[in-house]
């Protein structure tokens, strides 16, 4: 149940009493345990496994951490005494007169116990000596309850019934007991989250990612334009692919080509660039982008041709006699966009198509990119 958190308010002269400090404790104390009860929850965190001890009769719990329904920690720093699980006990683990003679099951849980210890003298007699002394300090220890598995079943919703650690055989002929261990409620670490994910992703098939194998034209070559007009360019992938309809989204052919500004050379804003940028040159560098229709051209579905237009043999002469790069030319730079390519099996099986990333031959990169100098037809 949630309750409004009250904290003390400190003021000069202020009396302190029992009840300002117990307020100050409970206040932290209340909010770790909210924390514990809504953001790990209940079970254990680490050890306290059961194990058979001595004659194979008794048991004891090994050294551990849980945190009960209601978001307290319990804690044994060390392996509990060894018990007889044939001896019953109530909801809060005190000891009862009953006892299992015959076949049976039992559950084992433990439990949030505070003890008052390091008594001292006070006004009160709250040690029940007529000395008169209180403890000073609570140690936050534990209790082991034994119960019939029916009852135990019944009481599991209740905070009070502590975290539920194995589940005990108990067979009427005097053997040794049998401990099922795995019936209680494990709080994954962060660690073991991290761990158990790691395990599924390595564990699960993953899909072929297509690579760029081949390309229509060299890399750092040369091309003139009526030829990059009438022949396109061609990429091969080594997987079959899906091309999305806008190529404008995932594919970028751009002519790049000195560009000569104003004569002061501050460039197309008539001012020069501050902070981490490159300055403007009399002389710097212009993009202009092509448009490119896209098609698939062979019924594996892994050749991809790049068209331009057909005039831009005669536009890119008119331009490089503006822009004086008749001689040198001009770089073609093609961009694949590779995230936007979607591996064809997944559009068959109906699934969402995984975006995958092409790679260069023995190259793992983002995006595909290569150029060529596009040189103007004579």
């Amino acid at each position: 149940m949630l309750k409004t958190p009250k904290r003390n308010r400190y003021f000069r002269g202020k009396l302190l009493d029992v009840d300002h400090f117990e307020l100050e404790q409970s206040y932290f104390n209340e909010k770790r345990w909210l924390i514990n009860r809504l953001g790990i929850g209940g079970g254990v965190l680490d050890g306290l496994t059961c194990e058979p001890f001595g004659d194979g009769q008794t048991v004891r719990i090994e050294p551990g951490v849980a945190i009960d329904a209601a978001g307290r920690e319990i804690i044994l720093c060390e392996p509990s005494a060894p018990f007889d699980p044939r001896r019953l006990t109530d909801v809060d683990g005190n000891p009862t007169s009953s006892r299992v003679e015959v076949d049976g099951v039992v559950r084992v849980a433990l439990h949030f116990v505070e003890r008052g210890v390091d008594p001292m003298p006070s006004f009160d007699d709250a040690c029940g000596a007529e000395s008169g002394c209180s403890a000073s300090a609570f140690e936050e220890r534990y209790a082991i309850s034994v119960r019939p598995l029916r009852y135990a079943e019944s009481a599991r919703k209740n905070p009070g019934t502590g975290v539920s650690l194995a589940e005990i055989q108990l067979p009427g002929d005097g053997s040794d007991v049998t401990i099922n261990n795995d019936i209680r409620t494990s709080i994954e670490s962060n660690v073991e989250l991290l761990e158990r994910i790691l395990a599924l992703e390595s564990s699960s098939p993953q899909p072929q990612a297509p690579t760029v194998i081949k390309t229509s034209w060299r890399h750092a070559g040369e091309l003139s334009a009526k030829e990059l007009s009438e022949q396109g360019l061609e990429i091969t992938f080594s997987e079959p692919i899906s091309v999305l309809p806008n190529p404008m989204g995932w594919l970028k052919v751009t002519i790049e080509y000195p560009f000569r500004s104003a004569a002061d050379g501050r460039g197309f804003a008539g001012r020069q660039p501050t902070g981490p940028f490159l300055k403007f040159s009399a002389e710097t560098i212009a993009e202009q982008r092509l448009l490119v229709v896209c098609r698939l051209v062979d019924s594996d579905r892994t050749q991809v041709s790049l068209q331009v237009s057909p005039k831009l043999d005669q536009s890119f002469r008119q331009l490089c006699a503006e822009m004086g790069c008749q001689e040198n030319g001009a770089l073609c730079r093609v961009s694949v966009k590779c995230g936007a390519l979607a591996n064809l099996h997944d559009h068959k099986a109906g699934k969402t198509p995984s975006y995958v990333v092409p790679k260069l031959v023995g190259i793992t990169g983002s995006d595909f990119e290569s150029w060529l100098t596009l040189r103007p037809s004579l």
